[in-house]
């Protein structure tokens, strides 16, 4: 059986002060994705999109705290404003086994 290979292509990152971290990102040359401004912007690092985005509008309800699955990961679920939940599955920490066995 073939696995597929983990990729990121997206990495969305809380910002308190979105305008101060974009001026931060610009300064070492990396350039802006169109359509950038102080609401929203991207950099192209690597292939992967860094997308900045005011703190205040990433807030989530906790709907399962992190914990270790049957599968040997770990995984926790939000609810985002509309009610949607999210899943946020990760690798077991190293060392561990997985639940049950």
């Amino acid at each position: 059986m073939s696995t597929v290979p983990a990729r990121l292509t997206v990495l969305t990152l809380g910002a308190r002060d979105l305008p101060a971290l974009r001026r931060f990102h610009r300064g070492p040359g990396r350039d802006e994705t169109p359509g950038s401004d102080d609401n929203w912007c991207g950099f192209l690092l690597g292939g992967v999109l860094l997308a900045p985005h005011p703190l205040g509008d990433l807030a989530a309800e906790a709907v399962a705290e992190p914990a270790d699955r049957e599968w040997g990961g770990r995984s926790a679920y939000v609810a985002d404003p509309e009610g949607n939940r999210w899943g946020s599955p990760g690798p077991a920490p190293r060392g561990s086994t997985p639940a049950g066995r």
